[in-house]
């Protein structure tokens, strides 16, 4: 391990080990807004990662596309974060994000593979449960994504709160 490799390892762990003090989301945006505060962005990050990836999953089948989507969506979050108003819920821009970004994959995925029979990873269990259940999951997440900010605020904070890092919903 070269020194410079270190002493990247020991700084993120200093990150790590820094106690959180639970703060807004609307706080961490602003520290991250004016000061490029990269706790502020871990934390972020750590809070919402579950909802975008399994917002992402849901729509992008392959793996390597819907990484690609999910990295988007931060991507967008750190280039523009202007965009975001700090009155309105964080969780809610981020899950507009991740349905727009992950359209976007799956069109650029069917423009660019060869239509071929062949799934990129391997299923377990009742093929068709695991299809039922993502397409469950999809017009969930379309349905969300129609609601005002008023509605979808709630459903987005509850699934937040309840600390849940699975993929899917949980009602």
């Amino acid at each position: 391990m070269s020194a410079k490799t270190l002493a990247a390892f020991i700084a993120r762990c200093r990150i790590l080990c820094r106690p959180h003090k639970n703060s807004t989301d609307a706080e961490l945006l602003e520290r991250f807004t004016r000061r490029r505060d990269a706790d502020a962005f871990a934390q972020i990050l750590e809070r919402y990662s579950g909802l975008v990836w399994g917002v992402c999953q849901r729509i992008v089948s392959q793996e390597s596309d819907c990484e690609d989507a999910f990295q988007a969506v931060f991507l967008a979050m750190v280039r523009r974060p202007d965009l975001i108003d700090p009155r309105q819920s964080l969780g809610a821009w981020l899950h507009t994000v991740a349905m727009r970004m992950s359209r976007k994959a799956l069109l650029r995925s069917h423009r660019q593979r060869p239509c071929i029979g062949v799934p990129e990873r391997a299923t377990t269990g009742d093929v068709s449960d695991e299809v039922s259940s993502r397409e469950l999951f999809r017009i969930v997440d379309e349905e969300i994504e129609r609601l005002p900010i008023a509605v979808r605020v709630p459903l987005i904070s509850f699934r937040r709160k309840k600390r849940i890092r699975a993929i899917s919903y949980h009602f």
